[in-house]
């Protein structure tokens, strides 16, 4: 199964911690917590939608298919990104959701 490895740098944008923020929020998601924390709400990132495997921090595997919309994401808030089409092994395959 071919695979899209992306690996991106957030040093050279310049992010401000809120922008910073923001983009983790929108890749990753996040828990959100209401009434002093008696109600809690799990708020889904891009990848709640979009298979994926998390190597290492900075680095995502995503099915090729869908790298364009994550990779869109990084450089909207101007990450360096670097990405390449891999194969994968087939015991990464299933947990990206290809076997």
């Amino acid at each position: 199964m071919l695979a899209t490895i992306i690996c991106y740098d957030l040093a050279s944008a310049g992010l401000s911690d809120r922008a910073r923020t923001r983009l983790d929020r929108e890749l990753y998601g996040w828990t959100d917590r209401s009434n002093n924390g008696r109600y809690t709400y799990e708020r889904d990132g891009l990848l709640h939608r979009v298979s994926h495997l998390r190597p290492v921090r900075s680095v995502l595997v995503v099915a090729s298919d869908r790298a364009g919309t994550v990779i869109g994401l990084l450089e909207r808030y101007g990450a360096q990104v670097f990405a390449r089409e891999v194969v994968l092994a087939s015991e990464d395959e299933g947990k990206l959701g290809g076997g």
